[in-house]
């Protein structure tokens, strides 16, 4: 069991979803500061400088991993009774949008981070992540452009963080030890804090659950797998990039929030984008777990040990 769904699960049991065990008023502010953490260590073991060739293959990329999902949520919303354009429009926004955070962890688990494939992903989800929530501040009441700029303040320090490791050379054990930290302190208090301030169960419609979360999968892996063929990337890491950004989780959590909180969708659908948040969160682990073993299995195969 991966490390990420021990997190999500303990947060969620110990939240509103589960035992709803009180929280002290000051965890927010731990919170916030564990994933500002997490995510300028995992920027500064980026280096941008070293990898340049491959942007071009990740704009192409978050093109269609974005704009596929995007249009699928949007005529998704219609087709589920919802006649309110701005619903629509952040069903659409939340579908197209890549959780950096749990995709870090995710590649981190699988070995992938820093190899060219979790480069490739990290670009894309970090292109993707902009984008929507350009497409989100567009939409937004103007009083609530400053809780926006706050919540996404963690992914302005990680590109931050990224742009200067690739310009100054840190001591290794400096990141060595601030990557410890990270790992053993800020990832656990940060993914355990999302499954603790959500309630899975407020207004659950597992109709809309379902689909939403087959369409938002669907759309996202095949604009990822499209993209990454296009950009001639190989048939197995195009299959690990589609299938790496099809996690939402906290990113597409705090968009529904600050949504749910302008009256710009209802309770029911809130609920139904923090259920897929959390699943596509949790099976994307095992779902590279599983392309990694297939892949070894072919290779064996075709290069068996003499």
């Amino acid at each position: 069991m991966g490390k990420l769904l021990v997190y999500l699960t303990v947060g969620i049991l110990c939240g509103p979803s589960g035992f709803n065990f009180p929280v002290p008023s000051w965890m927010g502010s731990v919170l916030s500061g564990a994933s500002l953490f997490y995510l300028i260590v995992a920027g500064l073991e980026l280096n941008l400088r070293a990898h340049r060739s491959w942007f071009r293959q990740s704009l192409l990329i978050a093109l269609f991993s974005f704009s596929i999902p995007f249009f699928f949520g949007f005529w998704m919303g219609g087709a589920l009774g919802t006649e309110s354009f701005s619903s629509r429009w952040i069903l659409a926004t939340a579908l197209s949008v890549s959780a950096l955070p749990v995709i870090i962890q995710i590649l981190r688990e699988r070995k992938l981070l820093g190899s060219q494939t979790g480069n490739i992903v990290i670009c894309a989800a970090s292109l993707c992540d902009i984008s929507a929530w350009l497409c989100f501040l567009w939409i937004l009441p103007g009083n609530y452009s400053q809780a926006w700029a706050q919540s996404h303040l963690s992914v302005l320090m990680f590109l931050l963080a990224a742009v200067l490791s690739s310009a100054f050379k840190l001591p290794d054990q400096a990141v060595q030890s601030l990557k410890t930290c990270s790992q053993w302190v800020a990832a656990p208090l940060f993914f355990s804090g999302i499954g603790l301030q959500i309630d899975i169960w407020q207004s659950l419609n597992i109709f809309h659950v379902l689909i939403i979360f087959a369409v938002a999968s669907a759309s996202k892996i095949l604009g990822a797998y499209l993209g990454s063929r296009l950009a001639k990337v190989p048939n197995f890491e195009s299959w690990l990039i589609a299938v790496s950004l099809n996690t939402r989780g906290a990113m597409e959590i705090m968009l529904a929030s600050m949504a749910l909180k302008a009256d710009l969708i209802e309770v029911s659908m809130f609920t139904s984008l923090v259920m897929m948040a959390v699943l596509t969160s949790v099976l994307a682990g095992p779902a590279l777990q599983l392309i990694q073993r297939r892949q070894a299995k072919l290779t064996a195969a075709v290069n068996p040990v003499l």
